[in-house]
């Protein structure tokens, strides 16, 4: 299949990057284009000679209002314009703007995917469906051991809205046993999860049925990993002390991480060995791209 592939390709670490080498490797012909900035009409003319025109948001700036309704207007016009099959994949939250995109997106293509799963269940429409996010094939492997980034417990990742309190909890908690990183190597991620003996993630912005791709890309790299209980998660089949480790509030959070962290607790010792790696087959065989592709 010829796929004309519209996005954040100006970022060697983004999901889109991951998203495009898989469907390479499943023999289909990408040409991809980043979406800051574009030519519509050439967009239009290589998407007709193609079989499938696929894009993220379509360059259309979602966090900012006074540019919205002019890239909006752009996608719109390139939208019109194609003829062939015309899919989006919107990897985000739909809030805010990204209410407004997804209602006037939606009827000028073929099918929506979404990983925010709860935008579906309030909002019906016949052509968007689910799809979560996972990990390239190859992105499934566990990192080096760094002295200089290993620690009790580690966050990785921005620090915005209520996630502030999570890191004030923390911090006041755990001392100097709780470190913050935000990394966009992959490498030097996979690393932290081979260095860090808890990887924690606070609840902000998750719900039971939206999550971002950094909790398979933790389990891929063998992590042990504290996260939200959501029911999404349940769904797919990761279980609570099996494969990953779920907390509902705060407050039993800290106690899960004590009682891990505990060098007395001969059950956290064993656990520690095993449940990383049930974490990591499972997502090798469930939940990378190439199966997200093929029900795309």
């Amino acid at each position: 299949m010829k796929i004309i592939y519209l996005g954040k390709f100006n970022n060697q670490h983004s999901i889109e990057m991951d998203v495009r080498d898989e469907l390479i490797k499943m023999g289909h012909k990408v040409t991809s284009i980043d979406d800051t900035e574009f030519d519509p009409d050439e967009v239009i003319k290589l998407a007709n000679k193609s079989d499938l025109f696929l894009f993220r948001t379509g360059g259309v700036d979602t966090s900012n209002v006074s540019v919205f309704h002019q890239t909006l207007s752009r996608l719109q016009y390139v939208l019109q314009g194609i003829k062939t099959k015309k899919v989006f994949w919107f990897f985000d939250k739909v809030i805010g703007l990204g209410n407004n995109w997804m209602f006037n997106v939606e009827p000028l293509v073929d099918a929506g995917f979404l990983n925010d799963e709860t935008f579906l269940r309030r909002n019906h429409a016949d052509k968007l469906y689910p799809l979560h996010l996972g990990v390239g094939s190859d992105k499934i492997y566990k990192g080096n051991y760094r002295p200089d980034i290993a620690c009790d417990i580690a966050f990785d990742g921005p620090i915005y809205g209520t996630r502030k309190v999570f890191i004030d909890v923390m911090r006041e908690t755990f001392g100097n046993k709780f470190r913050i990183f935000n990394l966009n190597d992959d490498k030097q991620y996979a690393d932290l999860c081979a260095s860090a003996k808890i990887i924690v993630s606070p609840r902000f912005p998750y719900d039971d049925w939206f999550w971002s791709e950094k909790f398979y890309k933790t389990l891929g790299h063998g992590g042990f990993l504290v996260f939200p209980r959501l029911d999404g998660l349940r769904d797919e089949g990761f279980q609570d002390g099996i494969n990953c480790v779920g907390y509902d509030v705060y407050g039993e959070m800290i106690e899960i991480i004590k009682w891990w962290l505990d060098p007395k607790n001969e059950k956290a010792k064993e656990g520690f060995d095993v449940i990383p790696q049930r974490g990591m087959d499972m997502v090798r065989f469930n939940h990378t791209y190439d199966k997200k592709l093929q029900f795309l």
